[in-house]
């Protein structure tokens, strides 16, 4: 190491120029000590003046013990910024960036591969390198060629992202009790997204399973809203689920019995994905709103259980979405653009001439490509609820149903 860094300062200052250091899996320091490493590296970060560091890493609890625990020796001496998913269009075009002059994958399989990702780079490069290195030349993939690909990178212990989920899990709760971490994130891998939820299924205390959760948050695998828990790392969701979980059984299969499981979890995966985007977003969100069962406030807002949801056409007027309950209706308009005042104005006036016969509750006005400043402002100020994408692809996780990319 110290040569390394001798030589880097040494080739810098002999070119005169500032040369980038990056480290990737910064964390795996720790494996040789715990601060050992760290404090020779404060040591150069404070000599030199040649060269930049930059660090990565997939472990962000210990990552974030590195940087931002004011005992650890590089405290203060890093930015720490966060890498997020691509959106749905930059997914796309890495997607077919990759893959352009060398292969095709269906329209089908890019959504499905931005959908079952959704959007880390990571998971996009190495499913999509595996793609071009198994199948490099043909002209179009097929769906069975698709899902090996799927298979040999995530169900099988040979496969890189298998191993870096299983790392991911093993190298984040060694000492810090692992059996129950990991069973709590398989409880929320299977639906169980409440305290009360995880709780149960797991026969524990509610306040252990809160300290757990809470732990949970800190280290970067969960998210909390409106009182529910999501993994935010969907292949680790989806490994917990669909892999961890049914290794046991896995494991008593023969070799061609377990493939044949596993496939057919794909397969299933990939059909419901079709089905899913063969309905037009007004139809799943209306699906949605049928789903709410009275559990979750959201937005300021207990969402009911609807004894019906449809579209209506009442007096020439189309309504996408009316909601009833026992005490009156919830009505929806859903936009497809970019929601300008206008479009608040011409929802507004459908309103009025709406209450004039029907006990109008609620309001919601789901925008799926956003909404101006000017067109929010209206519609706050007329007690209309704004969904933004997000806020629809929350929900449709929250009860178990495919996000909506566009």
């Amino acid at each position: 190491l110290s040569t390394s860094f001798e030589f880097m300062e040494h080739f810098a200052r002999k070119k005169n120029l500032r040369y980038v250091c990056m480290f990737d899996e910064f964390q795996n320091l720790r494996t040789f000590g715990e601060t050992a490493l760290e404090d020779r590296i404060r040591s150069y970060l404070l000599r030199q003046r040649s060269y930049i560091f930059i660090t990565a890493g997939s472990v962000i609890s210990t990552l974030t013990d590195m940087f931002e625990n004011a005992r650890s020796p590089l405290f203060g001496h890093f930015r720490v910024e966060a890498a997020g998913p691509f959106s749905y269009e930059d997914s796309r075009g890495f997607i077919l960036s990759r893959m352009s002059g060398r292969s095709n994958l269906s329209e089908l399989q890019i959504n499905f591969l931005t959908h079952l990702t959704r959007g880390y780079p990571y998971y996009l490069d190495v499913l999509v390198g595996e793609i071009l290195l198994k199948y490099n030349g043909l002209r179009n993939i097929s769906q069975d060629a698709f899902i090996d690909v799927l298979l040999s990178q995530i169900f099988s212990v040979n496969g890189q992202i298998y191993n870096y989920l299983r790392y991911l899990i093993e190298a984040s709760f060694t000492q810090r009790g692992y059996k129950r971490y990991v069973d709590i994130l398989a409880a929320i891998a299977r639906g169980n997204k409440s305290v009360s939820e995880i709780a149960d299924t797991l026969k524990e205390p509610r306040e252990n399973v809160n300290t757990y959760l809470r732990r949970l948050v800190e280290m970067g695998f969960l998210a909390r809203k409106n009182s529910r828990y999501l993994i935010l790392d969907p292949l680790l969701e989806l490994w917990l689920r669909e892999v961890f979980l049914t290794e046991e059984l896995a494991d008593r299969l023969g070799l061609h019995e377990k493939y044949n499981l596993y496939r057919s979890q794909v397969e299933t995966m990939i059909r419901t994905f079709k089905e899913e985007l063969g309905k037009g977003n007004e139809a799943r969100i209306r699906e949605l709103f049928m789903a709410f069962d009275g559990s979750l406030t959201f937005k300021g807002l207990r969402l009911p259980k609807f004894s019906d949801v449809r579209s209506k056409r009442i007096n020439g007027i189309e309504i996408d979405i009316w909601a009833t309950t026992d005490t009156g209706i919830w009505i929806g308009e859903v936009k497809d653009s970019n929601v300008t005042a206008e479009a608040v104005r011409k929802f507004i006036r459908k309103i009025r001439s709406l209450e004039e016969s029907f006990p109008v509750e609620h309001k919601i006005l789901v925008c799926l490509l956003g909404i101006n400043s000017a067109a929010y402002e209206i519609a706050e100020k007329e007690g209309i609820q704004v969904f933004l994408r997000e806020d629809i692809n929350f929900l449709m996780d929250n009860y178990g149903k495919f996000p909506i990319l566009v």
